[in-house]
Order: structure tokens, then sequence, then C-alpha cells
């Protein structure tokens, strides 16, 4: 995983503890898929999946994210 996206895992982490309203914290590309789907260990409070085609770089489908966050124990996935 690459050094931006641990950084910001670790500023959304800061964010869950200090933050007084919702933060969404989303890396790009293929080394920020990961925090596509931590949002519940991070406090994103949302992710984005590709409904057909990928509108952003590392981007995975609904299925996907689905079925990971499903795996995961997300209720609202």
């Amino acid at each position: 995983m690459g050094r931006i996206t641990l950084a910001l895992l670790d500023t959304a982490a800061v964010m869950n503890e200090e933050a007084k309203v919702p933060f969404i914290a989303i890396a790009m590309g293929e080394l920020g898929v990961l925090s596509r789907l931590s949002g519940r260990f991070s406090g994103s409070a949302v992710t984005y999946a590709a409904a057909e085609e990928n509108s952003a770089p590392g981007q995975i489908s609904v299925a996907t994210t689905k079925q990971i966050l499903d795996a995961l124990g997300e209720k609202d996935a």
C-alpha cells in the first residue's frame, strides 16, 4: 500500500476521533482500494463503487464492493 494511502487512513482515524461532522476519505488508484473498503475502521462515512464502468482509478464494482463488505460484516453494504 502506498504511503499516501496510509497517510489518508491515519488522517481518517484522527478525524474519526475529533470530527464533529461526517467525512469521506478515499484514496485513488489501485493502492487506494483498501481505503474504499475500510470506512468502518477509518470512520469514512461512505464509499463509491462502479455501477457499470469505473469512473475513477481504483474503483471497484458494486457487486465486488458488496461481496467484500458483506464478508467484513458491514451492515449496510
